[in-house]
């Protein structure tokens, strides 16, 4: 089993996302450079990010990021997402192969089926995608992946 991560792996969603979020943070009074959104958010769950927000914002405030940014992150992804160039030809050939894959992630299971599915990619990884929110330790997530079947 192949295991992928999904932003910045599969999906070029990263860049899209950074972009935003430090545009909008900036915005509303807490500026923030790409470089910083990456160090400060990336890689963590989303309870995570979702306190580091608070304690920049407080309270109120980090609900409204959530939601503008879910929005504007949204359109853009219908704009302009795109896969990580060659990954669909790596994919296809792995599964040529017999080869499974899936997918492992701190985004929740939503996320992941919706950005795969806007660049055609969710077909490869069926029920083979594994989230943080779900999944707490690696030890799950290797236990997962020797299930009978994937």
């Amino acid at each position: 089993m192949i295991t992928f991560d999904c932003d910045g792996v599969l999906v070029d969603s990263e860049r899209l996302t950074v972009g935003i979020e430090a545009w909008l943070l900036t915005e509303m009074r807490a500026p923030h450079s790409e470089l910083d959104v990456v160090h400060t958010f990336m890689g963590r769950s989303a309870a995570a990010a979702q306190s580091e927000l608070e304690r920049i914002l407080g309270p109120d405030l980090a609900a409204e990021f959530a939601r503008r940014s879910r929005a504007e992150i949204h359109a853009a992804f219908e704009r302009e997402l795109m896969p990580v160039p060659g990954i669909a030809t790596v994919l296809a050939r792995l599964a040529d192969q017999g080869r499974q894959s899936c997918v492992a992630s701190s985004g929740s299971h939503d996320k992941m089926r919706g950005t795969l599915g806007i660049i055609g990619l969710c077909d490869f990884f069926e029920t083979r995608i594994f989230s943080a929110t779900v999944v707490h330790r690696m030890e799950e997530l290797a236990e997962a992946l020797m299930e009978p079947g994937l």
